[in-house]
């Protein structure tokens, strides 16, 4: 199955495998983030007895994981849902006793698929996960205003150039729509100043990353999805069930670790969640986040980002 790959053979390591696997409690364990299924056949093998729900936005991406179940032999005690994460609801209020949500895109996207989220390949420039909601960013980069652009790319990408950035992108697009990711590249290359590709007697590599980043998450809504989720599905876990959360860059890290804490520290009524949530029903149960250790980064270089937390729903006799 190719799947409109670019490579003919995707890979993908899941990012801290065996850390987020120890969390993990047997029983129904939702994996919001499916990915290829290396997380889920992973918590298949280790809990022979339990079952799994697994959903992803990206139908590509759930096929995949689908035929990768199969092979594991673990099809038959998983249920796959397709849609994001922050508005997946359990059925017949079905309470998990673990869920993981690994925020990372997948290697699949940044080699494989032909979505535009990669500055290394001249692809279409669309960045969307789920190429069946919203609209593409060329749409959106070839309509927004100058200001819109800065903000986006300040805001999401935290890049220090993003004004000189926007203008780049607003002069250029008078001539001709900005419609490839190798055309976004060259204008944002242009933008820079050229301290940025002379930095202490190196050349920066990939100077465009954080304008990649930042219209990667615009396009995807992405932090607007992680925060919905966090005032939601604390309250669909089961009395000592665990929220496992792997996040890759600050801007989500700074939401998950912020929430996490109010949580554990303050009584929270949240007009978004079914049930009122008391002081003392949640624990923080990684005070620092869990980083890859240096022989997975070695091996995965995409993993030194990588920061886990664990969130733990309390009984009532600890509240």
């Amino acid at each position: 199955m190719t799947l409109g790959l670019v490579t003919d053979e995707p890979r993908h390591a899941p990012v801290l495998f065996n850390e987020a696997l120890g969390f993990m409690r047997p029983g129904v364990h939702w994996d919001g983030t499916l990915g290829l299924g290396g997380h889920a056949i992973g918590y298949l093998n280790k809990f022979p007895d339990s079952h799994l729900v697994g959903s992803d936005a990206d139908l590509q991406m759930l096929a995949l994981a689908k035929e990768a179940l199969k092979n594991a032999q673990c099809l038959a005690r998983t249920t796959l849902l397709h849609g994001n994460y922050s508005e997946i609801e359990p059925e017949a209020n079905l309470k998990y006793d673990s869920i993981l949500l690994d925020l990372g895109i997948s290697s699949l996207h940044l080699d494989s698929l032909p979505r535009g989220i990669t500055y290394r390949f001249d692809q279409p420039l669309d960045m969307r996960l789920n190429t069946q909601n919203g609209e593409p960013l060329s749409t959106w980069l070839n309509r927004a205003s100058e200001y819109e652009i800065r903000s986006v790319i300040h805001r999401y990408g935290e890049e220090p150039a993003a004004p000189r950035i926007a203008r780049e992108i607003i002069k250029e697009r008078e001539n001709k729509p900005i419609e490839t990711t190798f055309h976004l590249t060259s204008i944002i290359r242009r933008a820079l100043p050229p301290s940025r590709t002379a930095q202490r007697g190196h050349v920066e590599r990939h100077p465009e990353v954080r304008t990649y980043q930042a219209f990667r998450i615009h396009t995807n809504s992405e932090l607007e999805h992680l925060e919905k989720a966090l005032h939601r599905i604390p309250d669909f876990l089961q009395e000592g069930g665990r929220l496992i959360i792997i996040s890759f860059h600050s801007l989500e890290d700074r939401l998950v670790k912020n929430h996490f804490r109010s949580l554990e520290r303050i009584a929270v009524s949240d007009p978004l969640a079914k049930s009122n949530w008391k002081q003392g029903q949640f624990q923080v149960l990684t005070p620092k986040p869990i980083v890859p250790a240096k022989d997975e980064i070695e091996l995965n270089p995409r993993s030194r980002s990588a920061k886990m937390r664990v969130l733990e729903k309390r009984g009532e006799n600890h509240v």
